[in-house]
């Protein structure tokens, strides 16, 4: 009878330690700190414990009473959306999570199969899209003391109001992403099933997206992040090098950066798949870029190159210096004369500083040229390395990034995470600067774009170096474009900036 008992009260006391409460929590190291990390408090038995975010944010943009960001903070969705995906981890962690009963009039069934179905099929991007338009969703069925939405309730005023709702929390082309994700699946129940509603719900929704600003960077601004040194155990180091590959590579996208490899360099190009487009597109070494790829190669060749050393005289006798160490005496020397030289007209003084830019530009040529040769071995040896340290190599062995290449849940998170991190980090580098237009990874396309075309490159040859898929006026000439135009194009950008 004792152990019975014994078993009985055992058994209540596992299903007591089961139940657990998840709730969103600001948390601050000091009573005194205006910023404070984003965590999920877990509650179990009456202890606590804290699970942390990542994610830091001020005091003042944290709701205390509805446990979650205010909506005046400019990132408010983002970190809303990683509080409630955190918690359903959590939850099905601890064997918590509730499952709506599946009903084939609930649109919210309807949804979240959606969703199953394209996480089953590694639609990660569509999946995460899909995944925020129910957070919001869910979200506003709560402020109407609503835990499901029929099919039958979606009617243009239900749409309305939910467009409403998602104008006070996202941009107005954000807005429209995820009523469009409704819409979807709205017409696509309609196609599919009985279900024939008399009026259109989306009758007043109107899809016209809202021209967005593009903003760049100019050459005053690229040639300060070029001129600004960082010592290379300085995480920024490696930061300006990613922006400026991304900008002298031709506008490349970030996730593109993040994933090419020493494989796709091949005859001094870099041929790889477009991981937006699943297209492959090819461009050229240029000597700005060798010059980056340098600091990511392997081989005490490289510093060899970079120790030996070559003639150089501007007002003297030549002497015997490194690249680096010409590179610093000419920029020495112009910022002394040549300031001097303009005001004063001396056309002596112009021409020493034109003959010691060409004798430089030999030299830099001349290196590259020795730094390609290092190269092109190194990366025959390593074609699966990733050129940045950007992801772990050995959670991509597995991947081919060839148009029809699948990642797995974990690597597309680890991707999306290194480019957020990136992004935090291009903020560190335009207070460095002091730049003041805010800096993103896609800025780099917009800058790369609008350098060619101040530098008087046409659209056509842009267009072929970022490598749109479609253009509707320009599709049929990009296709006869050669790669020789191309190569010309970005040659000649590349030497309108300074050594680097």
């Amino acid at each position: 009878m004792t152990y019975i008992c014994f078993t009985l009260v055992s058994h209540l006391n596992q299903n007591r330690m089961a139940k657990a409460s998840f709730t969103p929590y600001f948390k601050k190291k000091y009573p005194k700190d205006k910023h404070g990390i984003l965590n999920i408090r877990i509650t179990q038995n009456r202890k606590s414990k804290y699970v942390s975010l990542g994610e830091s944010i001020n005091e003042k943009y944290w709701n205390p009473i509805k446990k979650e960001v205010r909506l005046s903070f400019n990132d408010s969705e983002r970190l809303n959306n990683i509080i409630t995906v955190k918690i359903e981890a959590l939850k099905k962690e601890f064997g918590q999570t509730q499952h709506i009963k599946k009903n084939a009039s609930s649109f919210i069934s309807y949804l979240l199969d959606a969703m199953d179905n394209l996480e089953t099929r590694n639609k990660h991007s569509t999946y995460k899209r899909y995944k925020t338009t129910y957070y919001h969703l869910r979200k506003f069925l709560s402020r109407q003391n609503k835990k499901d939405l029929l099919f039958s309730q979606v009617s243009a005023e239900f749409v309305q109001q939910f467009e409403t709702y998602l104008l006070g929390c996202v941009t107005e082309n954000t807005s429209k992403n995820y009523l469009n994700c409704i819409k979807k699946l709205y017409h696509q129940k309609i196609e599919t099933s009985d279900f024939s509603p008399q009026t259109n719900a989306f009758a007043l929704f109107v899809n016209k997206r809202k021209p967005v600003e593009k903003k760049y960077l100019n050459q005053f601004h690229v040639e300060a992040i070029m001129k600004q040194q960082f010592d290379q155990g300085d995480v920024l180091y490696n930061i300006k090098n990613y922006f400026l590959w991304q900008i002298f590579c031709q506008g490349m996208r970030v996730r593109d950066l993040a994933t090419i490899r020493f494989g796709n360099i091949i005859e001094g190009r870099l041929i790889y798949t477009q991981t937006k487009t699943r297209k492959v597109h090819r461009a050229l070494l240029t000597d700005t870029l060798v010059f980056i790829l340098k600091d990511y190669v392997d081989d005490d060749r490289i510093s060899v190159a970079m120790n030996n050393k070559f003639p150089w005289g501007i007002e003297e006798t030549p002497r015997n210096l490194t690249y680096n160490q010409i590179v610093e005496d000419f920029n020495l020397w112009r910022k002394k004369t040549i300031h001097q030289a303009v005001i004063q007209k001396n056309p002596k003084t112009l021409n020493q500083a034109e003959k010691a830019k060409h004798q430089l530009d030999e030299i830099r040529q001349t290196l590259a040229m020795v730094l390609q040769s290092v190269i092109k071995p190194y990366a025959k040896l390593n074609p699966r390395k990733f050129i940045f340290p950007i992801l772990r190599n050995e959670d991509f062995q597995d991947v081919v990034f060839d148009p029809d290449y699948k990642l797995t849940k974990y690597q597309n998170n680890q991707i999306e995470a290194k480019v957020a991190l990136y992004n935090k980090r291009l903020k560190l580098l335009q207070a460095a600067c002091d730049i003041d237009i805010t800096i993103s990874s896609h800025l780099a396309r917009h800058t790369y774009s609008n350098l060619m075309l101040e530098n008087e490159f046409d659209v056509y040859t842009i267009s072929k170096s970022l490598g749109h898929q479609r253009l509707s006026t320009t599709e049929n000439y990009l296709t006869d474009f050669n790669e020789e135009k191309v190569e010309s194009g970005n040659l000649g950008f590349d030497k309108k900036f300074p050594v680097f």
